[in-house]
């Protein structure tokens, strides 16, 4: 399982769910969200959970989202992300672009034209491996689940058994931090993790453990 955007409201959710079910967990955060002082309390308990792992999702989220800016700078984004590893204490060199599902690892690409250049900087420059996803819990207004739980667990059921995974047999699985701030959601993610936790076969593994990735 994977969380983007933290620390933010809804992360603590995060952490209480996968720590109640013992599922691993890799939480990519963003420097400029650690800023405010409770929010630093959260990122000392998530590293000192050994279920859980920090990685790196850029320190200003793309310049505030500013996605177009962001990619087509592509030294001003490495900066970027280089910040974030420094002040997030980030302990292994994997990251995830803001806004893009694109991977960079074992000198294997994928992404759009606009974020490959980032790419190549972040595999060459600093050997950081970039890790996307498989399956997304999307949102809408408000931060809002899209899916059910039922209807994501359908999704990640297919994703398991198919052919268009990075990586065959592993599902990389994305949701956001902020989406679970609501008990009711809250309530969503125990469901659909306990759900795919009870499935034969499936084990959960923080993202230093993905098929690739050298620690």
């Amino acid at each position: 399982m994977s969380f983007d955007d933290g620390p933010q409201p809804g992360t603590m959710n995060c952490y209480h769910v996968c720590e109640q079910l013992g599922i691993k967990a890799t939480f990519f955060m963003v420097g400029l969200h650690a800023e405010e002082k409770p929010r630093k309390k959260w990122i000392d308990s998530i590293r000192r959970q050994p279920l859980f792992l920090i990685a790196n999702h850029s320190y200003t989220h793309a310049f505030k989202n500013h996605y177009q800016s962001f990619y087509g700078q592509p030294n001003l984004a490495l900066a970027d992300f280089m910040k974030a590893h420094d002040s997030l204490h980030v302990p292994l060199k994997i990251a995830r672009l803001p806004g893009n599902d694109a991977w960079a690892l074992n000198k294997r690409f994928k992404g759009t034209k606009q974020v490959k250049p980032l790419l190549y900087l972040l595999d060459s420059a600093v050997q950081y491996m970039v890790l996307g996803w498989d399956v997304e819990w999307k949102f809408k207004a408000g931060d809002k689940p899209i899916q059910s739980a039922q209807a994501l667990l359908l999704e990640t059921q297919k994703a398991m058994t198919g052919k268009e995974n990075f990586v065959k047999k592993h599902t990389v699985i994305l949701a956001h931090d902020r989406m679970f701030r609501r008990a009711e959601d809250r309530d969503s993610l125990y469901t659909y993790l306990a759900a795919l936790k009870a499935m034969p076969n499936v084990v959960f593994e923080t993202l230093d453990n993905y098929p690739g990735v050298k620690k």
